[in-house]
């Protein structure tokens, strides 16, 4: 559960140690099941829906799929996912993704469901979401490994690649993505200034701050605008 999804004020695993010390395990489990429960249900995806979206991305830690104590051990209970999968049918679609970098993620695991379950691709899989790769090379080279991996087994399957730098920047992507990476979608994210503790100024709607944040998410997706991409 990160903290800037969920409005909790630590990682899952300090939130969820601190309410067991403070009520006991038992009512902490509880919680935590009805939390999970409550976190996504039908009239969620019909609001998601009635706004016109059609995709969207449901935190899901890793814990739920493995114990520290026993790992590589897949636990069964963690794909009660019966409530969901029944949504994904009626309203909307949604995606897998690993944690984000270590600064806002329960604990210094990263990309571990992503490897160990998914692709397996490599022993040293990073983060695969808001990654940040000083050089870009090593990120174009593991998308390469991503997608030529999932479509030696499902050539339909549509992958959603985010950009360097927190999903922010594209300008060193292959030029021949279109070709070179079929049935791709390509994901920004359009952190609005206005809404860090360290705003400018606050947010009151004037022409001049609309201007801005509309001119900051066209400059990220200009480079998929450019070339006909799907974002």
């Amino acid at each position: 559960m990160e903290n800037f999804i969920n409005g909790h004020a630590g990682c899952e695993f300090q939130i969820r140690d601190a309410l067991a010390t403070a009520i006991g395990k038992d009512k902490s489990h509880f919680f935590f099941n009805k939390f999970l429960e409550y976190f996504f249900a039908e009239p969620d995806a019909a609001f998601f829906k009635s706004l016109g979206l059609n995709c969207i991305r449901i935190a899901v830690n890793y814990r739920h799929l493995e114990d520290d104590d026993n790992p590589r051990v897949l636990k069964a209970e963690g794909f009660v996912t019966s409530t969901v999968s029944s949504m994904r049918v009626q309203s909307t679609t949604y995606t897998p993704s690993s944690t984000c970098t270590p600064h806002l993620v329960d604990k210094m695991v990263v990309g571990i469901v992503i490897r160990r379950y998914i692709w397996q691709i490599t022993h040293e899989l990073p983060s695969n979401n808001e990654l940040a790769d000083p050089l870009s090379a090593g990120l174009i080279r593991f998308y390469d490994r991503i997608y030529e991996a999932i479509h030696n087994v499902d050539k339909n399957h549509i992958l959603f690649l985010g950009g360097n730098t927190y999903s922010t920047d594209f300008s060193a992507f292959p030029g021949d993505a279109k070709d070179r990476w079929k049935n791709t979608v390509y994901a920004i994210h359009d952190y609005a200034v206005y809404g860090f503790p360290a705003s400018p100024a606050p947010y009151d709607r004037s022409p001049e701050q609309i201007k801005l944040m509309r001119d900051t998410y066209q400059h990220k997706r200009a480079w998929m605008d450019q070339r006909g991409l799907c974002v």
